[in-house]
């Protein structure tokens, strides 16, 4: 069987950095420690290589300040 790609979008909460642990506003040339986490629901598939794209936006979501983008796993 070969797989597809399917795309979905996890809300965040809190999803504003500042109301996060994070000291705002953020200065250039200093170093920040953003924590979050991601609910992985019992009826999500077990998978390899689930590309994550996680970006983070100015306040009215019109600027992409930060893009990561990595591979996780869905495990039991």
């Amino acid at each position: 069987m070969s797989g597809g790609s399917a795309f979905t979008t996890f809300n965040l909460s809190p999803d504003d950095v500042c109301l996060n642990g994070v000291a705002c506003p953020l200065k250039a040339g200093q170093t920040y420690e953003y924590v979050q986490s991601v609910e992985i629901a019992d009826t999500y598939p077990v998978v390899d290589d689930v590309q994550v794209n996680w970006a983070l936006t100015d306040a009215d979501e019109s600027t992409k300040e930060v893009c990561i983008v990595f591979l996780a796993k869905v495990i039991e």
